[in-house]
C-alpha cells in the first residue's frame, strides 16, 4: 500500500468536534502521497531481513483495552486501532511505524476523526520551542502540504540525548558503516561472479595472432572444453600457444571477514539475533532461544514504550478511564517458561525452602491470586474443649474460681486430668485461656 498524502477539508480543528460515533467525520482527504527511499530501505538484505523481523514480532503482539483490571471488549478504541481507516490495519500500520522508526528516529499516526492514520515519516517534521511542540508539518517535494496541531497526532520517537521533542537517532543511522560494508561485499562477490573483467582462462602464445584469428580460437576452446559435461577433458594446442588458468580466491581474500563483521554489527545495532537471519546455519532450539531473546529484550520493552504513547496521545483524548496495553503475557512461547519457572519454584516450596507468597511475587502474580484459606471442621474434642472453656472462665468471673466440673465422652481422660489440675491454679482469664491454648 503507497502512503498517503493528506489534505485539509477544512480549517475546524478536530479537538473541537463532538466525538460520537456519526456525529465527528474524518478532517482529511486522501490521496496520492510519497513513499520511503526503497534503495535505502532495501540496500542491504540482512539490515532489510532484521528490520522486518522486528516490525512483524511487534505487529503480531497481542493488545487489550483495559478498564480496572478487567479486559474491555466493546470500545470505540478497539475499532479505531483495528482498522486503521479503509486502506490499512493494525498489523501493518504497527509494524510500518517500527520501520519508520528504525530508519527515520520518529513515526506518526494522525487522530482523523473517528479513524486513526499513519502519516508518512520522511515527509514530517517537528516544529518545538521552549514551551513543547508547537506543530507537526507535512512537506511533499518541497511543498507544505499540512500542518498538524499537537493533540492531532500520535508521535513516537527513538531517544536522541541532545533533544527530548525532536525525533532521535535512527538505527540505520548508526548502522550505516556496516550496512555499506555488507553491500559493498555483496557487490563485489557479484562482480566476482560476473568476472568483473577478469577472464577465469588466459591462452597465450610468443606467436602475433590477429583478432580476428583470436575470436575464432576463443570459440573452439569454449565449444571444445566449455560446459560442466566437459570439465576434466583432454586439450591441445600447437603454434606454442599455452593456457594459464586465472581464478581470485576469495578465501585467501579479507572479504569473507569483512563481511561477516558487517553482518554481526548490523545484528547488534538492530538488536536481533543473528541466528534469527541465518536461517540455514540455524537449529529449531537455538532459533527459539534466539526469538525467546528478541522478544525479551527488544520486542516486549519496545512494545511497553508504543504503549505508553498511545495512551498518553490517543487514549486520553478519547476515554480516560481506560488503558491500553499489550498482552504479552499470553505469548505461548514466553508462557513456556513461565511454566518451567513454576515448576522450580513449586518445587522450592515443597522443600520448604521459599513460602507461597514469596512465589507468587516472582511470578508476578497479585496476592488477590492467593487461595481464600479454609477452616478445616472442629472435631468432637475440640467443641467439648470450647465449651468447658467457656464454663471455666463464666465460673472465674462469678465465683472467682475456674475449677469447675466438666463432664465429657469424647476428651481423653489424661486430657480432662492436666486440665482440672491446671484449673485449679488459674488466678485471671488469661491463666484458662492458656491452659485450653495449650491443648489443641
Amino acid at each position: 500500500m503507497r502512503d498517503m498524502l493528506l489534505t485539509p477539508r477544512n480549517a475546524m480543528r478536530i479537538v473541537d468536534w463532538p466525538f460520537s460515533a456519526g456525529q465527528r467525520e474524518g478532517a482529511y482527504e486522501l490521496s496520492t502521497g510519497q513513499r520511503l527511499s526503497s534503495g535505502k530501505y532495501a540496500k542491504s538484505a540482512w539490515a532489510y531481513a532484521a528490520m522486518q523481523i522486528r516490525a512483524t514480532e511487534l505487529a503480531r503482539l497481542p493488545w487489550r483495552i483495559m478498564r480496572n483490571g478487567e479486559t474491555v471488549e466493546n470500545h470505540p478504541l478497539r475499532e479505531m486501532l483495528t482498522n486503521f481507516g479503509r486502506e490499512s490495519n493494525w498489523a501493518e500500520v504497527m509494524g510500518a511505524s517500527e520501520i519508520d522508526m528504525l530508519m527515520t528516529g520518529a513515526g506518526y499516526w494522525l487522530i482523523d476523526g473517528t479513524e486513526l492514520r499513519r502519516l508518512s515519516s520522511p515527509t514530517m517534521s517537528v516544529k518545538a520551542d521552549r514551551s513543547g511542540i508547537q506543530e507537526f508539518v507535512q512537506t511533499i517535494q518541497g511543498t507544505i502540504v499540512n500542518r498538524f496541531k499537537r493533540d492531532e497526532v500520535v508521535y513516537f520517537r527513538e531517544h536522541d540525548p541532545d533533544n527530548d521533542l525532536l525525533p532521535g537517532v535512527p538505527v540505520i543511522d548508526v548502522i550505516k558503516s556496516a550496512i555499506a560494508q555488507e553491500y559493498e561485499a555483496s557487490r563485489y562477490v557479484e562482480a566476482h561472479f560476473k568476472n568483473d573483467a577478469i577472464p577465469s582462462l588466459l591462452l597465450s602464445t610468443e606467436q602475433t595472432v590477429p583478432e580476428s584469428e583470436m575470436d575464432k580460437i576463443i570459440q573452439w576452446w569454449k565449444k571444445r572444453f566449455g560446459g560442466s559435461r566437459r570439465a576434466g577433458g583432454v586439450g591441445f594446442a600447437d603454434k606454442g600457444m599455452k593456457a594459464t588458468l586465472l581464478s581470485a580466491d576469495m578465501a585467501k581474500q579479507a572479504l569473507v571477514e569483512i563481511r561477516e563483521q558487517a553482518r554481526n554489527d548490523i545484528c547488534v545495532g538492530m538488536r536481533v539475533p543473528k541466528v534469527l537471519l541465518d536461517i540455514q546455519g540455524a537449529t529449531f532450539a537455538n532459533a527459539a532461544e534466539g526469538r525467546k531473546f528478541l522478544l525479551e529484550d527488544t520486542v516486549i520493552p519496545r512494545a511497553d514504550y508504543y504503549a505508553d504513547v498511545i495512551n498518553e496521545d490517543l487514549v486520553d483524548q478519547v476515554d480516560p478511564s481506560v488503558t491500553f496495553e499489550f498482552a504479552t503475557d499470553e505469548l505461548e512461547i514466553l508462557q513456556e517458561d513461565a511454566t518451567a519457572k513454576w515448576a522450580r519454584l513449586a518445587s522450592a516450596i515443597n522443600a520448604g525452602a521459599i513460602t507461597p507468597e514469596f512465589a507468587r511475587q516472582e511470578m508476578g502474580w497479585p496476592e488477590t491470586a492467593a487461595p481464600e484459606v479454609q477452616e478445616q471442621p472442629l472435631t468432637p474434642e475440640q467443641i467439648d474443649l470450647r465449651a468447658w472453656r467457656r464454663k471455666s472462665l463464666k465460673a472465674l468471673r462469678s465465683a472467682g474460681s475456674a475449677a469447675v466440673e466438666f463432664e465429657s465422652r469424647v476428651i481423653r481422660s489424661t486430657v480432662r486430668a492436666a486440665i482440672s489440675a491446671q484449673l485449679a491454679g488459674a488466678k485471671t482469664s488469661t491463666d484458662v485461656l492458656g491452659v485450653f491454648d495449650g491443648m489443641r
